[in-house]
């Protein structure tokens, strides 16, 4: 008795039929694992040039921002299946927003580039450029994900209304991760020094002018950038040629 083959030829079909139906996300995908293989490959000859382990976090912050890339993809494959629940929604879009700041904070490890004193500064720079705009990107593919999940379920406005909130947020995030060392897990663990920290923040804004004015300064930056991400897309999708 011949063993049976592991696919089928409907298998087969369906796998086909699957990848050209979500090639430009496959592609999307692809195109940040390189960017992120490439990031990895900068630091480990970084390590074996300087004999040291220097900016390992990097690596750490870098698999902390695939976290809400990963949510927006659940999100995604939920939807395609047409399964929802207000619960499973809650949880999915809490989950992301937890870690959605991770993806922009990558953007202020910038600040190390300051201590830089070896002769190899310039590969720093590129290095950290690098990790920066792969995280940046990548926060505002699974935005734009979420987004387009969120306005199928509840409309267009809502979905706008949700972005801009989850920019905002995101911003205070980072001042929270950047400056108070807070992570994103801490709401598990800490909760009560966390929350303590930003309700004072809340509180007293005019207290804490610095904390208003970053999370203002970064929130419209990202708003700005998130707007020309969409623009482009939107140009993509029209067919538009460019002269």
């Amino acid at each position: 008795m011949l063993a049976q083959t592991p696919f089928t030829e409907y298998d087969i079909r369906i796998m086909f039929k699957t990848l050209s139906r979500h090639r430009n996300k496959f592609f999307m995908l692809a195109a940040l694992g390189i960017a992120s293989a490439f990031c990895v490959a900068m630091l480990v000859a970084r390590f074996w040039r300087m004999n040291n382990s220097h900016y390992g976090f990097m690596l750490w912050n870098l698999f902390l921002a695939w976290i809400p890339l990963l949510c927006s993809i659940i999100a995604f494959r939920f939807y395609e299946r047409k399964v929802f629940s207000y619960v499973i929604f809650l949880l999915l879009a809490f989950s992301w927003l937890l870690f959605f700041p991770n993806s922009p904070y990558l953007v202020t490890d910038l600040i190390h580039l300051r201590s830089i004193s070896s002769d190899i500064w310039w590969y720093d720079v590129i290095m950290f450029a690098a990790f920066a705009w792969t995280g940046f990107f990548m926060g505002f593919v699974s935005l734009q994900w979420m987004q387009d999940w969120i306005a199928n379920l509840f409309g267009k406005v809502i979905s706008w209304m949700f972005a801009i909130a989850a920019l905002g947020l995101s911003a205070f995030g980072v001042y929270l991760g950047r400056f108070l060392r807070w992570n994103s897990w801490d709401i598990f663990f800490e909760p009560i020094s966390l929350l303590s920290d930003v309700w004072q923040r809340i509180r007293h804004p005019l207290q804490y002018s610095p904390t208003m004015l970053f999370t203002v300064l970064l929130a419209g930056f990202l708003f700005c950038a998130y707007l020309m991400l969409v623009a482009y897309t939107q140009l993509r999708q029209e067919g538009v040629e460019v002269d």
